[in-house]
């Protein structure tokens, strides 16, 4: 008797469950200040990321923009290579892959993974993410409808 529940309980622990984003089957967009510290200079721009969580919890950013608080956005500041995968990674904690931003016309940052905190009231949050190119991405988005990220 204490093999098989032995066995059973090791199965348990060592079964892993992919963390979700919700609310799946869902359309949301996201809209909040940001700031790109490039080689170049900083740019402080609004953002607004849409897309969609799909029945497994996975996101889908296929639009973002900037709007202009800065002279050098949106005209000279982009954002590339959509689509982007939003993906829960914890509870309160996910990543968005392939972010790409171009600023002035010829800085590239990324492609990268932008580590995200996603908080009460589905708050997107991400602190000097690094990125290639010898960037960094700062931001805090609100997300509609909420989003949240569970295990």
């Amino acid at each position: 008797m204490k093999i098989v529940v032995s066995m059973v309980l090791s199965c348990v622990a060592g079964s892993t469950v992919a963390a979700s984003l919700s609310p799946a089957h869902q359309n949301f967009h996201m809209v909040g200040d940001t700031s790109i510290n490039s080689p170049d200079l900083v740019v402080n721009c609004m953002a607004r990321l849409e897309g969609r969580i799909d029945s497994k919890g996975v996101g889908e950013i296929t639009f973002a923009n900037f709007k202009n608080t800065n002279v050098n956005c949106p005209d000279k500041t982009r954002l590339e290579g959509l689509p982007w995968k939003f993906r829960a990674t914890g509870l309160g904690a996910g990543k968005i892959e392939g972010v790409t931003i171009t600023v002035l016309l010829k800085t590239y940052c990324g492609p990268s993974t932008i580590p995200v905190h996603i908080g009460n009231g589905g708050i997107v949050s991400f602190d000097s993410a690094h990125m290639n190119g010898k960037c960094s991405f700062t931001g805090s988005l609100q997300s509609t409808p909420p989003i949240t990220a569970a295990p």
